[in-house]
């Protein structure tokens, strides 16, 4: 029999994971997302994909998902908003899911996320 157990740091998701988004979706500045994206397992492993393959790699499609997004002084908002640990309770959770980011702009990124 196997058991894992697995655990969730709210300290290092709030204190590194979302600031790092936040900066990313608020500010366009995807150093720090980046910085944390290299420490990964994914990305470990995607050093070893092949030349005609790497720009199937995930850093790769992530900006490109991001640039795809509605930008916009109302977007920024929302994307501050969901970018705030504190507001993803488990009661803000289904709240989120029930009432979708309310962006004016239609984008197959936002689909991709949100569902049709």
């Amino acid at each position: 029999m196997i058991v894992r157990i697995q655990g969730f740091a709210w300290e290092v998701y709030t204190e590194r994971v979302m600031p790092a988004f936040t900066s990313w979706l608020v500010d366009s500045d995807d150093t720090i997302a980046y910085h944390l994206f290299e420490q990964t397992r994914c990305a470990q492993e995607e050093l070893f994909v092949p030349q005609p393959m790497k720009q199937l790699r995930t850093w790769t499609r992530a900006k490109a998902f991001v640039q795809n997004l509605p930008r916009g002084s109302h977007t920024q908002q929302e994307y501050a908003l969901l970018c705030d640990p504190m507001q993803f309770t488990l009661l803000s959770d289904r709240y989120v899911r029930a009432h979708p980011p309310q962006l004016y702009k239609d984008s197959e990124a936002l689909r991709t996320v949100w569902g049709p």
